[in-house]
């Protein structure tokens, strides 16, 4: 939901700007601004906060719930302070795309340890929790990559920029077929639960 709700603020903000843009053309001009790059903060933020939320609940063990989520807020304090003070808005930095992909790649893989570790009845391809993480994890250790190169080329290279781009994307989408099948699979999450 929030991610949805993200991607409305961008939608938004390109409407706004492009219908109104003579309103909006002298902040934009003071600004520096001239996409919607420095709304990458809001993604950032949900990624720190909700993922953190999701695998203290689902995951972990109810003991390291609070230490997770604790982790998670001092992280996203720090990316929040990195992008207003240290990198600022207009550059794509480097703090919040390694913290982000890393939190991700580690949680990832601490769950897929857990799934394999847990004996269940429920067979890894019925295993929602497994498809979770895999999607997760494929996003988060590709798209680390892809981002930070897309960040190194964004001024030199537009063309090869936008073809990263693409291909961050299309993992994008290859992670979100994945967390589909997820839910998908979610009916025997009561079976693994249980046991």
């Amino acid at each position: 939901m929030v991610a949805l709700l993200v991607a409305a603020m961008h939608i938004l903000f390109i409407w706004a700007t492009s219908t109104y843009f003579e309103y909006w053309k002298d902040l934009l001009i003071k600004w520096q601004i001239g996409d919607t790059n420095f709304m990458a903060i809001l993604s950032y933020l949900n990624t720190y906060l909700l993922l953190g939320y999701y695998f203290s609940e689902e995951i972990y063990n109810k003991k390291y719930q609070s230490r997770i989520l604790l982790l998670c807020g001092i992280i996203a304090i720090i990316g929040l302070i990195d992008y207003l003070f240290i990198t600022g808005f207009r550059n794509y930095g480097y703090f919040n795309p390694i913290a982000s992909s890393s939190l991700a790649i580690v949680f990832s893989l601490i769950s897929l340890r857990a799934v394999f570790q847990k004996d269940t009845l429920v067979p890894i391809a019925k295993n929602s929790y497994f498809w979770f993480a895999l999607g997760i994890l494929v996003y988060n250790a590709i798209g680390l990559f892809l981002r930070l190169a897309g960040n190194a080329i964004y001024g030199d290279d537009f063309i090869l920029y936008c073809k990263v781009s693409l291909a961050k994307d299309l993992f994008f989408d290859i992670a979100q077929i994945l967390i589909s099948i997820g839910f998908y699979r979610s009916k025997f999450v009561k079976y693994i639960d249980n046991q």
